[in-house]
């Protein structure tokens, strides 16, 4: 049915109430144009006082006509012409090296003008700040760089520029970055340490404007399909098992369908009786899938 609701509001409020930084709708929401949150973070993570951010985009797609472009989570320039790029990873296999590895690529490919020669390019940052330990060290951060290994056993900075930086977002210490880390995953403004994330926090999940934006936000995302990834799928989901309900020899398409939606939605901490209502499957099957998905 045409502008039937995929998500219903109350369910929206509810997401907003869940969201944390750690999460994609809220983070791209919380920090467009926010240089203050951006630079805050950003003089934590590199334990630069003095760094002045200038320039903050989300979800900008850094385009590469022969391969595949990219839509990075946070990019960021500051006063001296260093480019930054942050993204938030809940998923290790989002997190992999090559990955990074090709988000520092796309910055150079974006940033080095054709008249310029190479040593015009900016130093630049890639950071991951991931939900888990990837590594599995039990340290807080893990900072990449290029060396030379000599046959004399020396390593040399090989001074490329180049930066790559994990955040273990696992370590909650009474550190600075620790501090960081556990806002990060806080859902309440009043459970945060630095009052200057809790105040914008607390603007878009209590204040009636800012909730508005974000509503709004989400909304957008949901009728562009791209809502965490699967509003498509649940839409989708839904059309496909409203044609084919009525072929018995489509009975068990429907029911692997409605199983992925029902994953899908679990993935993303919806309720079980809004997964049931989507997904038409019962509460005691969403329950067993739900329980499946704990880690061991």
């Amino acid at each position: 049915m045409s502008g039937e609701k995929i998500i219903s509001d109350a369910e929206i409020k509810r997401k907003i109430a869940d969201y944390r930084l750690l999460d994609d709708v809220f983070l791209t929401v919380y920090f467009k144009d926010n240089i203050e949150g951006v630079q805050f973070i950003l003089r934590i993570i590199l334990d630069i006082d003095d760094l002045t951010v200038t320039e903050v985009k989300v979800q900008e797609e850094y385009k590469n006509i022969k391969g595949r472009s990219v839509k990075l989570d946070i990019t960021a320039k500051d006063s001296t012409e260093r480019i930054y790029n942050i993204e938030i990873q809940r998923a290790d296999g989002g997190a992999i090296p090559k990955r990074a590895r090709y988000h520092s690529a796309m910055l150079d490919s974006n940033e080095l003008q054709t008249s310029k020669y190479f040593d015009a390019l900016p130093e630049t940052y890639v950071i991951f700040i991931t939900e888990n330990d990837i590594f599995k060290r039990k340290l807080p951060i893990y900072k990449i760089d290029r060396y030379i290994e000599c046959e004399n056993g020396e390593k040399i900075l090989f001074g490329d520029e180049a930066h790559i930086i994990y955040v273990n977002g696992e370590i909650h210490d009474e550190t600075k970055l620790g501090h960081l880390m556990h806002d990060f995953f806080c859902k309440n403004a009043n459970d945060m340490h630095y009052g200057e994330l809790a105040e914008k926090m607390r603007f878009f999940k209590e204040d009636e404007r800012g909730n508005a934006i974000m509503a709004n936000s989400i909304e957008e995302l949901i009728n562009e399909g791209k809502i965490l990834g699967m509003a498509d799928g649940i839409a989708k989901g839904r059309a496909e098992g409203r044609a084919e309900g009525r072929a018995e020899g489509k009975i068990e398409g429907e029911r692997s369908k409605a199983i992925n939606v029902a994953l899908e939605m679990l993935k993303d901490q919806f309720s079980i009786e809004n997964i049931a209502k989507y997904s038409k499957l019962s509460i005691e099957e969403i329950t067993a899938l739900k329980n499946n998905l704990q880690p061991v």
